[in-house]
């Protein structure tokens, strides 16, 4: 239930900027779709030794791949999602043998902003909500 609540909100609070923007030419509003998260995933890869085709020893790895997305926003002009930013992203790999010996680490962090063509064009009810 808190994931449908979350998502309306979002949703209002983007058909809010495609009115507001739809009625003032030239006026951006920036509206927060995702919140930060992380995603991690770990494996354990084993290669085998084989000798004339007779496994010797099997060699375990473990590996680790971090995720992370910062805030993700559109940029609403005209009443359309005209771009996407997300601030940074990062990815971090580790591989290392059980244990804990570390033999490989790296890292990337990455910005993304997108012009979408054609804008995406956000339907609303032209009136805003009436409450009484």
């Amino acid at each position: 239930m808190p994931l449908l609540l979350a998502g309306l909100k979002k949703y209002r609070a983007l058909a809010e900027a495609a009115r507001v923007t739809a009625a003032t030419p030239g006026r951006e509003e920036v509206v927060m779709l995702v919140d930060p998260y992380r995603v991690i995933s770990e494996h354990r890869p084993e290669v085998a030794l084989l000798i004339d085709g007779t496994e010797v020893a099997r060699v375990g790895f473990d590996l680790r791949i971090a995720f992370g997305m910062c805030e993700t926003a559109v940029a609403v002009r005209l009443g359309a999602i005209d771009s996407i930013d997300c601030e940074a992203g990062a990815l971090a790999v580790d591989l290392s043998v059980p244990g804990g010996e570390k033999l490989l680490h790296g890292e990337a962090e990455y910005s993304v902003r997108r012009e979408v063509r054609p804008p995406i064009m956000i339907p609303v009810d032209p009136r805003p909500e009436c409450r009484p």
